[in-house]
């Protein structure tokens, strides 16, 4: 719905920035919605797919998966976040369920601890507070 009203608005309106991370198999079999989100206002796509890419930082050029463009992204997501860096914008996920949402929630907690240099438990009650705000949704497919 997020990224729907912005792409539908006729009005010049300004939106936070948002950064949806994709992550699937293959880029041509499973990308089917890639032209939705083209032209969207202050939506940054960041992609990953895992059998059509490799992951420099792993030894060996391991899968690439959300979680690694995701630690790739944490000053980025941190500033479209936190309100002390200015952020009023969401975090949006989509990938396959299995250990993607749980991977995916554990690099957020580190993000968040890392750039605000706080504990897990209060990065953790602050990803609590944007997701009951609609900042931060994670969609899994099977």
């Amino acid at each position: 719905a997020r990224i729907a009203q912005r792409k539908d608005s006729s009005q010049e309106m300004t939106f936070p920035t948002d950064i949806l991370f994709f992550g699937c198999r293959h880029e041509r079999k499973d990308f089917l919605f890639n032209d939705d989100f083209e032209d969207v206002p202050n939506l940054k796509l960041v992609t990953a797919f895992s059998r059509d890419e490799t992951a420099p930082a792993i030894a060996g050029g391991g899968r690439l998966y959300v979680t690694h463009r995701m630690r790739e992204w944490g000053s980025t997501i941190f500033s479209a976040l936190a309100p002390q860096a200015g952020g009023h914008g969401a975090v949006l996920v989509a990938g396959s369920t299995g250990q993607m949402p749980k991977d995916v929630h554990i690099a957020l907690i580190a993000i968040v601890a890392e750039h605000a240099g706080v504990g897990e438990d209060e990065a953790l009650n602050f990803l609590r507070q944007l997701e009951r705000r609609g900042r931060y949704c994670l969609e899994a497919y099977g």
